[in-house]
């Protein structure tokens, strides 16, 4: 039985009335029964997120050791692969193994002093000049609210957190 199903039954149970007495028709023990498989299904689905939380966090650590040795592979890699670029000056190599070839890429910006080009572009070429898009402090926001500010949109709520121990 689900727990759906057991509140589903207890609430049967309660709107069983004799009509002239007003007492209830189902046995104290249905309720018991019914209370004690309640009880249980709600102990094990706890149980079952406390297993569930372990296993996250076995793999959590797993992944952030995973992590770690791809970007130590990832970093022994761009060593080996600036050797070899040092090594080949821009002059293929092959082998019946390997191949080895350069390509010239799209040219890009380099700043080698973003400050100067920041000042040239403040008084040459405005257009070269993104400004970011304006964002809402929630901080801000909350203190406004609770201050007793209306604020179109937006609203102070509590939720409820679960705590599985």
């Amino acid at each position: 039985m689900t727990l759906y199903e057991i509140d589903q039954r207890l609430f049967e149970l309660l709107e069983q009335v004799d009509p002239e007495t007003g007492e209830l028709l189902a046995s104290p023990e249905d309720f018991a029964q019914l209370q004690m498989a309640r009880e249980e299904k709600l102990e094990n689905t706890a149980l079952y997120i406390k297993n569930l939380r372990s296993e996250a966090v076995a793999i959590k650590v797993e992944e952030d050791t995973l992590a770690k040795r791809r970007k130590r592979i990832e970093s022994k890699i761009a060593w080996l692969e600036s050797n070899l670029k040092a090594s080949l000056d821009g002059n293929p190599f092959e082998t019946s193994r390997c191949s080895i070839k350069f390509k010239k890429n799209p040219e890009s910006v380099k700043y080698t002093d973003e400050k100067a080009a920041m000042a040239w572009a403040v008084e040459y070429a405005q257009d070269c000049i993104k400004f970011a898009q304006p964002t809402l402090s929630k901080a801000e926001i909350k203190k406004k609210l609770q201050g007793g500010e209306a604020i179109p949109g937006a609203e102070l709520v509590r939720e409820i957190r679960m705590e599985v121990i």
